[in-house]
């Protein structure tokens, strides 16, 4: 008997996919950093302002640029990620994670491991060799990283909307090992 996360198919976006991601991305903001991002930012926020930002991330040519969705058996987009090149100058890192989300009926049942690992996959088939991902210091989820084979490498503060924000990466040092057979991410059979 397949499991919930076994009956996602999980695919790189395209432009069909900018309106779902936006909305999945609202949503995921609202409900994990409510308490930890002032209220009035996140009811402000709104899916038709954040397609833009999407139908730019699909477009952008040139580099690495992994946008991958998850869809259910009804076609309906529920969680992605987006990931690339890290910015995360001055820790030495080849990718980043930028974001992972999925919707909260998706949420662990083995959905995010499944994206991470096809993202992870996707960056050591070009030559990526470690990766990171910032998380937010209060979000519970970012413990998520660490079963997943990642290790804390660093902290940074940010002041963002008035407010001070303690983040926290998490890092492959070898995404292949992580991949390997025996490795958190090793593909199940």
């Amino acid at each position: 008997m397949f499991g919930l996360a076994e009956m996602v198919t999980i695919r790189p976006a395209d432009h069909s996919d900018v309106h779902p991601i936006a909305t999945i991305f609202v949503e995921s903001w609202r409900s994990t950093y409510a308490g930890m991002l002032p209220d009035r930012m996140l009811v402000e926020m709104s899916a038709d302002r954040q397609e833009g930002f999407w139908r730019k991330t699909m477009d952008r040519r040139g580099g690495l640029n992994i946008v991958t969705v998850a869809e259910n058996d009804d076609g309906e987009v529920v969680g992605f990620v987006n990931a690339g090149r890290s910015r995360s100058w001055p820790l030495t890192y080849a990718g980043e994670i930028y974001t992972l989300y999925l919707l909260g009926d998706y949420q662990g049942i083995g959905l995010g491991r499944r994206l991470l690992t096809d993202t992870l996959t996707r960056m050591d088939e070009v030559g990526i060799r470690n990766a990171i991902v910032w998380v937010l210091a209060e979000n519970p989820s970012r413990y998520f990283y660490s079963r997943m084979g990642a290790r804390m490498v660093g902290e940074r503060h940010e002041q963002r909307w008035g407010i001070a924000l303690r983040e926290i990466a998490y890092a492959w040092d070898d995404i292949k090992s992580v991949l390997a057979p025996g490795g958190p991410l090793a593909v199940r059979e």
